[in-house]
């Protein structure tokens, strides 16, 4: 039996710490796959169980390990008791593994009375997890979801943006290196279409991706903007917002806020049909989206693209809203309660001034779903994360004095990837728990 497993890893406890170590890197994870813990977890718990045994940890233990082994042993001094160490790994592990199994978000209150309350405390990441994550021993995937923020938790530094940063240095070089380089100089002085058609080429390789025209970048702007949705992520939304509505600030030509309007109208698509109903035809009690923008730097001129065009009509919202100041957008009586979009927000201030303005405005304003790419990233800036993450703007500590509002992380999605794979974003909702 699963119990008998672990006494006999006790009772075989030996005179070395090497060979104790053995012991556990040989049976403990036969003990955990029998009581259902995955394969790939095995050789993080081996790890964790070399890990714990440290300093700190044996000397807390140090008199309750001592008289279990005088007792068990007849006072050998150089034994060592190993169930502290099962019983530890187990709760740690098998409580990660349930976690990680559900990563859905509960549903807002008011949504409904029979769906399931959220977690009213949700816990931050675990010394031994952010260990094992930053040993590469888990993933970003496998972290707990609900969780609460810290300043040390790893969510806006993610293995794709990481190695996408990277990837974008090098693309800049390149693209210097086209620019300055004697052959376009030529080119450019021969008036050699033939060399400046191929030299263009190199260049939109290294901006766009392999293969990917700027016609076919503008058609992902036309149907998406920046950034694309998928059909789980407005579904997903339509959820969270569907007794609240959604405030979008910095809305662009407004393509999520004119998806996630008809989705909440009754044509959430589940295949990409890339059909989609007129909103001059519907009759809509209440607004469920309002949509803000400045208008000065939309990606898709309204010259060109105006309302008698047809990607207009198919894709972009008629209700965005000119502000002058996006926090004047959020601290209006009609976004009082809502969810607060930010898509895409450029770099900078803004996102970090319209978070908090929207969070001190009311106590109802507590959701906040940002699309755009993490620390480091072309969206936002440093100060947004660490406002997330509880990070004082001074001293860049943790501290109870410090920390105003705490956030939980609720839900991570990936959205549509966009030609060329060289955007690095996700989707992260937030909620207020203090």
């Amino acid at each position: 039996s699963d119990q008998s497993l672990l006494r006999n890893s006790q009772s075989t406890a030996m005179a070395t710490p090497q060979r104790l170590l053995h012991s556990l890197a040989t049976r403990v994870p036969l003990a955990y796959s029998r009581v259902g813990v995955q394969p790939h977890h095995l050789q993080a718990i081996a790890v964790a169980a070399t890990l714990t045994l440290s300093a700190v940890s044996l000397a807390c233990i140090s008199t309750s390990s001592t008289v279990d082994n005088k007792r068990k042993h007849g006072g050998n001094k150089d034994t060592v008791n190993t169930s502290w160490v099962t019983s530890l790994l187990y709760a740690q592990f098998n409580t990660s593994h349930k976690r990680c199994e559900c990563e859905v978000i509960p549903p807002h209150p008011t949504l409904s009375s029979t769906a399931p309350s959220p977690d009213p405390s949700p816990k931050p990441l675990s010394r031994l997890t952010l260990l094992l994550y930053k040993s590469k021993l888990i993933s970003y995937s496998s972290l707990p979801v609900p969780r609460l923020l810290t300043p040390r938790d790893p969510i806006f530094s993610y293995p794709e943006l990481k190695r996408g940063l990277r990837r974008r240095q090098h693309d800049e070089s390149s693209l210097q290196r086209i620019l300055s380089s004697p052959k376009l100089k030529d080119a450019r002085a021969k008036q050699d279409q033939q060399s400046l058609n191929a030299i263009l080429e190199q260049m939109n390789a290294c901006v766009y991706g392999e293969g990917v025209t700027p016609q076919l970048r503008e058609d992902f702007l036309i149907q998406y903007g920046c950034t694309g949705h998928t059909p789980e992520i407005l579904e997903y939304l339509q959820k969270i917002g569907e007794a609240r509505g959604f405030i979008e600030v910095g809305a662009g030509n407004g393509q999520w806020a004119r998806a996630l309007n008809d989705c909440n109208n009754g044509f959430c698509e589940k295949a990409d049909s890339g059909k989609s109903p007129s909103l001059q035809n519907m009759k809509r009690k209440w607004e469920f989206i309002l949509a803000y923008d400045n208008m000065a730097n939309l990606p898709l001129s309204p010259q060109i693209y105006h309302r008698k065009t047809l990607p207009v009509q198919r894709f972009f919202y008629d209700g965005v809203r000119r502000c002058t100041s996006h926090v004047d957008a959020v601290e209006g009586y009609a976004s009082r309660g809502r969810v607060l979009l930010l898509v895409y927000p450029p770099p900078g201030s803004m996102a970090v001034e319209t978070v908090e303005a929207y969070a001190n405005a009311n106590s109802k304003n507590d959701t906040v779903v940002f699309v755009g790419e993490g620390r480091g990233g072309a969206n936002a800036n440093d100060e947004l994360f660490d406002y997330l993450l509880g990070i004082d703007g001074e001293s860049k500590e943790e501290t109870n004095t410090t920390i105003k509002k705490q956030w939980a992380l609720m839900k991570v999605m990936d959205v549509r990837p966009s030609p060329g794979g060289k955007g690095y974003e996700k989707l992260f909702v937030f909620q207020r728990v203090r």
